[in-house]
């Protein structure tokens, strides 16, 4: 009996609500319950690092959206992707919105001192690594056979 072909990964919200949702939640905690990293007065170091993972989060996640949009391709896991996009930043990461999403959101959690968003980190990474990836990579395998079978074999999943 021959696998049913998938026609999307069959994620039902967008991805990066993973992201936004808990951290609008630690800014509504935060203002009933303040939970900071570092007290009432951060050091410096903390918010410039995380300034440069706020960016360098951004940045990567931009990229990886800029080359679905250059191969003309879905962005959106509830539609049909027309191609596997393996070029950089998918050179080094399958999931480069996702990885870049993690680091920019540890990024502001050091950016706001607060520590809500690091509390709720394990469930985000947690509901990407469970739930969004596999759906997507199911419906990758299904739409591209061996080839996304090579790509995963020389690419990993998150680094």
């Amino acid at each position: 009996m021959s696998e049913r072909k998938l026609t999307s990964p069959g994620v039902r919200f967008p991805p990066p609500l993973v992201f936004v949702v808990p951290f609008f939640v630690s800014f509504l905690l935060d203002r009933r319950l303040p939970f900071l990293i570092f007290g009432d007065d951060p050091p410096v170091v903390m918010s410039v690092a995380g300034l440069a993972l706020l960016v360098a989060g951004l940045g990567l996640m931009h990229w990886g959206v800029l080359r679905f949009w250059m191969a003309n391709t879905n962005l959106l896991p509830f539609k049909p992707a027309t191609l596997l996009v393996m070029t950089a930043p998918f050179t080094f990461t399958r999931n480069p919105m996702y990885l870049g999403g993690t680091v920019a959101y540890v990024g502001g959690a050091l950016v706001t001192n607060w520590a809500w968003p690091l509390v709720f980190l394990p469930a985000v990474i947690g509901v990407t690594n469970a739930y969004i990836i596999p759906r997507e990579e199911r419906y990758l395998r299904s739409a591209f056979g061996a080839e996304y079978d090579a790509y995963c074999q020389r690419v990993r999943r998150w680094l």
